[in-house]
């Protein structure tokens, strides 16, 4: 058997966003097998962020935990020994169960503790909350709040920082957050948002 045969290349993060490796990986029913060149030369952190593929902005990252134990395995194709450690995916938040679509807009915010507005790109969103890049760092477990603008009717809704994720474009941050104590209306407003947009992008997608 070829470890190879279906793998994709990825990039691996610490949780604090420092780039570790290129890999190729392959992904499993319940985990992921990263497939490395030669051995790492120090050992694995207990839980990195995988991001799948090079695109400069692709924000898309699993965070998994690691083993440890790598396996040797000789690919005579390619005349080499690969050396795979099986991982374990975690990034299951309750904030993202909700169903989320890709999209890139600006938004304007006020941070916690200051009355002074700042923009910030959306990358994805859903009725639970949004992740976004910025190129100023934010502390997470703080929150922020803005008028959404882009529905039915303009809403008012608050956002906890809950994680930062990585971002391959260096002094690009991105950050995952989850909207707290969402209004009914606020609520009915983003779900009617997203289901358009949602249309939109698989008519687009279907003329492709």
């Amino acid at each position: 058997m070829n470890p190879l045969i279906n793998a994709e290349i990825g990039m691996l993060y610490t949780t604090d966003s420092r780039f570790l490796a290129k890999i190729k990986y392959t992904c499993n029913p319940d985990s992921y097998t990263f497939i490395f060149s030669s051995p790492p030369e120090s050992p694995l952190p207990k839980q990195v962020y995988l991001m799948p593929g090079e695109a400069p902005n692709d924000y898309t990252s699993f965070l998994c935990t690691t083993t440890g134990v790598f396996n040797e395995f000789y690919v005579p194709q390619t005349d080499r020994t690969w050396y795979l450690t099986e991982t374990e995916t975690l990034d299951l938040p309750d904030y993202r169960t909700e169903f989320r679509i890709d999209l890139s807009f600006p938004l304007t915010i006020v941070p916690q503790g200051t009355s002074k507005n700042t923009t910030i790109s959306v990358v994805d969103i859903s009725v639970g909350g949004l992740k976004f890049i910025t190129d100023q760092e934010f502390q997470v477990d703080k929150t922020f709040s803005f008028i959404f603008t882009k529905g039915a009717e303009p809403v008012f809704i608050t956002a906890l920082i809950l994680k930062r994720y990585p971002a391959r474009t260096p002094g690009v941050y991105c950050y995952g957050c989850r909207f707290l104590d969402l209004a009914q209306q606020a609520e009915s407003v983003l779900r009617g948002f997203i289901f358009k947009e949602n249309l939109i992008q698989s008519k687009s997608h279907r003329r492709l």
